[in-house]
């Protein structure tokens, strides 16, 4: 199952409605061209309707972003995520993809 491809796509700065991730057992988010410098798209955890706090990597101890060097990440199933993108130099879409849970969980 997949999310509508592609995300965001527009140069300007974008945010992603709340990714229904909870019937999943991975979350795959990547971009459909590669960033420039100086350009993120972080992934986020949906605090309200409105508000959003960052998503962190706990081996890192830094935010879930990918940028120029980091094109994708695989993340657990089972949350919500919130995808919010920086202005771009070009149009870049932002995909997501569900790996379904089989069985019982």
């Amino acid at each position: 199952m997949s999310a509508p491809n592609p995300l965001i796509v527009p140069t300007t700065n974008a945010e992603s409605q709340p990714l229904q991730g909870q019937e999943a057992d991975l979350i795959v988010i990547y971009t459909t061209r590669q960033l420039g410098a100086g350009e993120t798209v972080s992934v986020m955890l949906p605090r309200t309707s409105s508000s959003a706090i960052p998503l962190y990597d706990p081996a890192l101890g830094t935010p879930v972003q990918l940028t120029s060097t980091l094109e994708s990440v695989v993340l657990p199933g089972g949350f919500l995520y919130r995808i919010d993108k920086t202005a771009t130099a070009a149009a870049t879409g932002v995909e997501v993809q569900f790996k379904p849970r089989i069985g019982p969980h």
